[in-house]
């Protein structure tokens, strides 16, 4: 097994961790009467501010557009979800591409590295 496989089989197990987590999270708000809408706010700000520091601003844009574009696609429909977000390709995110880090347009948000256009 190359060191690259390694590592992406680390991603994977990381990212199937950090959702186990998110989930978990959500369901603490939930028992705690927080509404959906409040919880989903307070990760997104949450999220929004991590990825801004560990990202300039353009990179983070880029990668909130190419989600969007998810959006409007269609690519995180509830009809097509499965127990746990959607398609399952191994990769953790919910789309059908392997792209490891949620997108496909290259913006990898959240991985701590300065990307460059």
């Amino acid at each position: 097994m190359s060191e690259t496989e390694l590592s992406d089989d680390y991603d994977i197990e990381s990212k199937k961790k950090a959702l186990i987590i998110v989930r978990d999270a959500f369901e603490a708000c939930e028992k705690q009467g927080v509404s959906g809408v409040m919880a989903v706010g307070a990760f997104l700000d949450h999220i929004l501010f991590h990825l801004v520091s560990m990202n300039d601003r353009e990179v983070t844009a880029s990668f909130l557009q190419a989600l969007a574009t998810k959006v409007t696609d269609g690519i995180y429909d509830m009809e097509e979800e499965g127990a746990e977000g959607g398609s399952d390709d191994g990769d953790g995110d919910s789309d059908d591409k392997d792209s490891g880090d949620g997108s496909d347009d290259g913006a990898q948000g959240g991985n701590g590295e300065d990307q460059e256009e």
